[in-house]
């Protein structure tokens, strides 16, 4: 009879703190996967507006200087080539009408012109990249208005899972996911504010350099530096339209994935999270791809 008094309170005591322990596992995964529906959802949209911004309102003070730096050096230095490529032009233009025997009116002229032209485009370069990266800008908004959406939802699906389940190994299995799935959303926010430092370090380098290759464009040989620029700005301009699409694509796929149940949904979410990385830093190779930027 004692034995039988004494099993039967051990199991009141096993049922009580399973009992307990199951409320208290229940409370902590809803209150953590809630964080993290949160977090994730603030981190997309962080990252996104990240990537929305133009280079005079990421780094004002860095484009003062930007503006400040182009006028005092490198308009003089792009006018210095602009004078050695007209020089280059005028031999060039002896030399092709037969040492100035064929040199008419009609070729100084066209001297003239370029060197009107070279001016203004030496002197507008930096007006120029700014009007490609709005070009830029504008798409991005257009598409980030239209496609950006919630990435995990509301957390309600979590509510309702942790309160029907009773697997206490399950739920401590959750959690432990859980803090995984927290580390990779700080690490996912870092890489992401990484690559957009990194690309608007790069955009602010190019944009300084503006007046060089814009005082090559009057001849054919020297022209190229310039085409290749603009080809270099329009893929840095248009990069963001890849990391938004990005950011769709990683959406649209959660939101197709969301009938494969719970566990499910976030391990696919995991994984979709981690190949959102890789493609971000993959934007600036597909945009360098299609524009020909070398």
């Amino acid at each position: 009879m004692l034995n039988l008094d004494i099993g039967e309170f051990l199991n009141n005591i096993k049922q009580f703190v399973t009992r307990d322990l199951l409320e208290w596992l229940q409370d902590t995964c809803i209150k953590v996967y809630l964080q993290i529906f949160d977090q994730a959802n603030q981190a997309t949209e962080r990252a996104a507006t990240q990537v929305s911004i133009t280079p005079e309102a990421m780094f004002p003070n860095v484009y003062g200087m930007i503006i400040e730096v182009i006028e005092t050096c490198f308009i003089p230095i792009g006018g210095i080539i602009l004078a050695c490529v007209l020089c280059y032009e005028c031999v060039s233009m002896l030399a092709e009408n037969n040492r100035m025997r064929e040199f008419g009116p009609q070729d100084i002229y066209i001297l003239i012109f370029k060197m009107i032209i070279g001016n203004l485009l030496l002197t507008h370069s930096f007006e120029i990249i700014n009007g490609a990266f709005k070009i830029g800008q504008w798409v991005v908004q257009k598409l980030a208005n239209e496609s950006i959406t919630s990435t995990l939802g509301d957390g309600l699906d979590a509510s309702a899972y942790f309160e029907q389940s009773t697997d206490i190994a399950e739920m401590i299995g959750f959690l432990i996911v859980g803090g995984i799935i927290r580390m990779v959303l700080v690490i996912f926010s870092a890489l992401v504010k990484i690559a957009v430092w990194i690309r608007f370090v790069e955009l602010y380098m190019f944009m300084v350099s503006s007046p060089i290759p814009f005082a090559t464009f009057l001849n054919k040989e020297w022209g190229q530096i310039g085409y290749n620029y603009v080809r270099k700005i329009l893929s840095l301009a248009f990069q963001p339209v890849y990391m938004i699409l990005c950011f769709s694509i990683f959406s649209a796929t959660l939101v197709f994935q969301s009938d494969s149940g719970f566990a499910g949904t976030m391990t696919k979410s995991l994984a979709a999270m981690i190949l959102l990385i890789l493609a971000l830093f993959k934007t600036r190779t597909i945009s360098d791809s299609i524009f020909n930027a070398h």
